[in-house]
């Protein structure tokens, strides 16, 4: 484990181990939620932690790849943080729907957006013989609004299923990613039921009879900590407003520091003689110095 500076490690210290308490309480009201297809990413600096809640409502550890217990868990978190620059998180929450009626699909994500904070992403993913529908739904902060509902979707003509009627999701990237989409639409409004009406209609219009596997995903998450930038989001997400005071007050302590050090190091008298002291001055301190010896 890498020792902070030591001339920053008060400061640092008192930074992280508030992270750590944030964090933890981020998780356990996680796990407490209980909802099951979801999992929360945990980033500390390069080491990943993740926390799974299956469908089944297993709750499940992993730190950097392995599974580990919840003990375990918790102490690397806190010991990784100790020394971290960087610490973010991002809670996905997945409901999984097999042929529902779009009328349910699209009360479901009426019930999402309801609880939709700015800078969170709903996104809505479809699949039918044909076509292969995205929907991203993102809250964003506007001057006038509390949050404004940004729209998108695409659609995409697809083959990806194998011979027993199962999607292959290798042949659904490669389509999503290399076949031009034949539908694409955004909307920007402050209205959820313009943007649920749409949603139904797109899925009505598009192989209406067809049977639907779908799923409803919710992402959302925070920047705790980033000492290493100046820029106001890390691993795509936004830094709260404590961990924008957090580096400010770091960088102004290491500024202090750093300013100290380079004083005490290039401090000598005769620099002092050189800089500071014009040629009458230093005459007659070393007209003193001659008295001196005599």
């Amino acid at each position: 484990m890498k020792v902070p500076p030591k001339a920053l490690n008060a400061a640092w210290r008192d930074i992280t181990l508030k992270v750590t308490r944030e964090i933890i309480a981020i998780i356990e009201k996680f796990i407490s939620e209980n909802h099951m297809r979801s999992k929360m990413k945990i980033c500390v600096d390069e080491s990943i932690f993740v926390v799974r809640i299956t469908k089944f409502g297993v709750v499940t550890f992993a730190a950097d790849g392995d599974l580990v217990g919840r003990d375990t868990f918790f102490e690397e978190i806190d010991t990784y943080i100790y020394s971290a620059k960087n610490v973010y998180y991002k809670i996905t929450k997945f409901i999984k729907f097999i042929d529902p009626p779009i009328n349910i699909l699209a009360k479901s994500i009426a019930e999402v957006i309801d609880t939709q904070k700015v800078d969170e992403q709903i996104i809505v993913e479809v699949c039918k013989v044909q076509t292969f529908t995205s929907i991203q739904i993102d809250r964003i902060t506007s001057p006038m609004f509390d949050g404004y509902l940004m729209y998108n979707s695409i659609i995409n003509i697809i083959d990806v299923y194998d011979d027993v009627g199962v999607v292959n999701n290798d042949l659904l990237i490669n389509v999503l990613e290399t076949r031009p989409s034949i539908y694409e639409d955004s909307i920007r409004t402050i209205s959820k039921k313009k943007v649920v009406s749409e949603v139904r209609r797109l899925l009505k219009t598009t192989e209406p009879e067809s049977p639907i596997t779908a799923q409803v995903v919710h992402v959302y998450g925070s920047c705790l900590l980033n000492l290493t930038t100046q820029h106001l989001t890390y691993g795509d997400v936004k830094m709260t407003l404590e961990a924008i005071e957090d580096r400010y007050r770091y960088n102004k302590i290491k500024d202090y520091i750093f300013a100290d050090e380079i004083l005490e190091a290039a401090w000598h008298p005769d620099r002092y003689r050189e800089w500071c002291l014009d040629d009458e001055e230093r005459r007659r301190i070393e007209s003193y110095r001659q008295i001196e010896y005599n």
